[in-house]
């Protein structure tokens, strides 16, 4: 499988039983984080569970990451069971940064982190107790809060991409099958940075698509979805994302778009169209937006993508699924 060096092992779907105190690994992502590494790895420290394991793994930093980082393991070592610090000669895209860090990690389970958010005090603790409960999990996903350059949580600081949260609730009651289906017709967001994974499982799906430049955790569902396993959301809060006026301008950029708009197309083409049929009336609906997105060039100087894409049924399917799931719920 193209992607991170993993060893391969035979797969296995069903419950594993999970220790009262597994080890966990914090795996911290950097990349120019001088201004808020700090602050994330402080979050860190305030975890109020105690087997910790703590890896900073760094993408070609040319600020103070590296001299910060350093420093404070040092000083805070003896807090962890392990601490490791990791560096790159290249700048290489987050996937293949996260794949260092997770290949380092020895916990049984693993927390990834970027480098400028923070995980709230009961983040780990919460998931632990959320695994064993669930001992069929591997992947979990659970609520984040925004907040801005200076820390502040903003107005409305649910992490949601301006998706209804019964679309997302739909996504989570369904079956490991019915969610690789759902995820190929329409790859929500699932909260990345919540993302706390079973490093077994991390190994037998070959980790992060290396490939890619971003859109790590796009790559990583699709995989674990097409190995068989259902992805589980656990409803409390347990890290806060920050929002960068840098990288809402470089999201901005038409060199950046048209970037991730090929990554985009990228992981359409190896990963969701695989699981897509032509005569699956709502299949044929993603592949009709796959190819005004993708490959569709315009008549008469105009693309219209944007208006066509509304006319895709699929939306208002979208739309009658909330209403239906909201009534249910409401009922």
């Amino acid at each position: 499988m193209p992607g991170h060096n993993y060893s391969r092992h035979r797969l296995s779907h069903g419950a594993e039983p999970v220790s009262e105190q597994p080890p966990v690994s914090v795996v911290v992502i950097t990349y120019q984080s001088a201004p808020y590494v700090i602050q994330t790895l402080e979050s860190v420290l305030q975890q109020t569970y105690p087997k910790l394991e703590l890896i900073v793994s760094d993408d070609a930093s040319d600020d103070e990451t590296a001299q910060l980082c350093e420093a404070w393991l040092e000083t805070h070592k003896d807090r962890f069971v392990r601490t490791r610090w990791i560096s790159s000669p290249l700048n290489t895209g987050i996937p293949a940064n996260c794949n260092r860090g997770c290949k380092a990690a020895q916990g049984e389970w693993i927390k990834i982190i970027a480098g400028d958010d923070q995980l709230l005090p009961e983040c780990i603790t919460q998931n632990v107790a959320f695994v064993r409960a669930h001992p069929h999990a591997r992947l979990v996903c659970s609520r984040a809060l925004k907040m801005d350059e200076q820390g502040i949580e903003l107005e409305g600081s649910e992490y949601y991409k301006g998706e209804p949260d019964a679309l997302r609730a739909c996504f989570f009651s369904r079956s490991a099958g019915r969610q690789r289906r759902f995820y190929a017709r329409h790859p929500i967001s699932l909260v990345a940075p919540s993302f706390f994974v079973k490093r077994s499982m991390l190994e037998r799906v070959g980790g992060f698509d290396d490939r890619l430049r971003v859109f790590e955790d796009m790559s990583l569902v699709c995989r674990i979805l097409r190995a068989g396993w259902k992805i589980h959301w656990m409803e409390q809060t347990s890290v806060r994302y920050r929002i960068r006026t840098s990288s809402v301008s470089r999201q901005k950029n038409p060199e950046r778009q048209a970037r991730n708009l090929e990554e985009l197309e990228f992981i359409y083409r190896h990963y969701r169209r695989k699981h897509l049929r032509w005569w699956r009336p709502l299949d044929l609906c993603a592949m009709t937006e796959a190819f005004i997105t993708f490959t569709y060039a315009g008549r008469w100087g105009g693309k219209g993508a944007r208006f066509l894409l509304k006319l895709n049924p699929y939306r208002l399917y979208e739309c009658f699924v909330c209403r239906i799931y909201r009534q249910r719920h409401d009922d």
